[in-house]
């Protein structure tokens, strides 16, 4: 981070301080642009409130409401009113872990700085259904965070950033479709967001963006909420530039040496207990700039070289890996891949996304050997988000030559700088049909082989309705 954006997120600071309660609060409500309604009644920071039109298909971007199985005419089936949902939360992070506070109605959430060193972060929310008696319940099917991270433009997932869904005694919660949370009419039911502040960075979500924390529900008129939050993070963070160390061929009796970098890009010292070789294979050794491998700080921004040596003393792949140990909380233990000798390794465009453009649409990825020796892909597999092998949305693909899923294709793959390598890139079909009626279905693609360092791929389908 350089000294500017420190700076900036020093300045930024202030306006969403972890002491104030007003002041956090109007810093919430500044930054989000949501107006608080005169009777502070409904203060719900959803759509409507924040001048948005009520998005039909809210959610269904990656795997909503409408994939979630839970019916939303429901109550119209039985005879009965819809439910209303309201959101409720304690606004500032002076009520911190207090379950105790009633939360007001919501118009933010205002964790302030919180250091990985120090306790987290844990706001209450409460969820409504202000609906009368003889209404339905309401459904909440799914509870989410998804935010911008200030100081570098990148967009995160809550665990991403350091947020993440607790109940009332600060276990692990999750609210999805398999476990729905459920408010009688008349009635509220509380869970807490935690912000645990290891990773550094000024984290924002906000009303007009659709990002902040999610809760999508079967209120017919409110299928997306959402509730802006501000929080700050500092932390160490370690990174590593290359991820990963490829000798390539190495000639037997011969030498070669590689160097990658291990960067603090922190605001706070990253601490490094230890460096060492996992398998301890002799025919690597491994040193830093600074000649030891143990008791190690690096201050933010700081680096150093970690060198890797490698002697082969016969011929064949070698794979090894390098294990740091460090007081980054979100990577404790971070493992750097080592390869040398004839090493197959996987390539797939597109990397990450791949796109259908309607119904009985297809589309393809290409596999490529990008290694040293043949690469063999072992099983081609269709799932939904999050590895759900019971979604809906994963019937709704199917792949060429695959009768059913999983499904080994028996590819072998050989490397491009073999003499007389024939085929070193594959294409694999797909189609998309819905059979559901949902907004949106998202699906994963595994692929599965046998590259040492990246046995599985993951690329995500996405297709819309008919």
């Amino acid at each position: 981070m350089s000294h500017r954006r420190i700076l900036l997120a020093l300045v930024l600071l202030a306006s969403v301080s972890c002491s104030g309660g007003a002041g956090t609060r109007d810093a919430a409500v500044a930054d989000s642009g949501v107006t608080t309604p005169a009777d502070g009644g409904d203060a719900d920071a959803s759509p409507a409130d924040s001048g948005e039109a009520p998005d039909p298909d809210a959610g269904s971007d990656d795997a909503g409401a409408d994939d979630a199985g839970v019916g939303r005419d429901a109550a119209t089936d039985a005879g009965l009113a819809p439910p209303v949902a309201a959101i409720a939360c304690t606004v500032g992070s002076g009520s911190c872990g207090d379950p105790n506070v009633g939360p007001p109605p919501c118009i933010g959430l205002s964790f302030g700085t919180v250091a990985a060193a120090d306790a987290p972060c844990d706001l209450v929310v409460e969820v409504r259904n202000d609906a009368p008696a003889a209404a339905a319940e309401l459904v909440v099917e799914r509870v989410e965070v998804q935010v911008q991270d200030i100081n570098d433009g990148q967009s995160l997932d809550g665990a991403s950033a350091g947020f993440s869904v607790r109940d009332a005694n600060g276990a692990p919660l999750v609210i999805d479709s398999a476990a729905p949370l459920i408010v009688p009419p008349t009635d509220a039911r509380r869970f807490v967001l935690r912000f645990d502040g290891a990773r550094t960075g000024l984290f924002r979500g906000e009303a007009r963006t659709g990002t902040g924390l999610r809760l999508y529900t079967s209120d017919p008129t409110q299928p997306l909420l959402t509730v802006p939050l501000t929080a700050i993070g500092s932390a160490p963070n370690i990174e590593v530039i290359p991820a990963r160390v490829d000798f390539g061929p190495v000639a037997q009796g011969s030498s070669a040496r590689e160097v990658f970098q291990v960067f603090n890009f922190g605001d706070t010292t990253l601490d490094i207990s230890s460096i060492r070789l996992v398998s301890a294979n002799p025919e690597f050794t491994v040193t830093t700039s600074r000649g030891s491998l143990t008791g190690l700080s690096l201050t933010p921004i700081e680096q150093i070289d970690v060198i890797v040596d490698f002697a082969p003393t016969d011929a064949g792949p070698d794979v090894e890996a390098i294990e740091i140990v460090s007081n980054d909380l979100r990577r404790p233990v971070t493992t750097v891949p080592v390869v040398a000798g004839g090493v197959p390794r996987i390539s797939v465009n597109p990397l990450t996304m791949l796109p259908f453009s309607g119904q009985g649409a297809q589309a393809t990825v290409t596999v490529s050997n990008v290694g040293t020796s043949e690469l063999a892909i072992t099983s081609l597999d269709v799932v939904g988000p999050g590895g759900s092998g019971s979604h809906p949305s994963a019937d709704d693909f199917s792949i060429a030559g695959c009768s059913s899923l999983p499904c080994n294709p028996g590819t072998r793959l050989c490397a491009p700088t073999q003499p007389g390598c024939g085929q070193s890139s594959t294409t694999f079909t797909l189609e998309y049909r819905s059979d559901d009626g949902s907004q949106t279905d998202l699906a994963e693609l595994h692929i599965e082989s046998n590259d040492p360092t990246n046995p599985e791929l993951i690329v995500i389908l996405q297709a819309p309705a008919p």
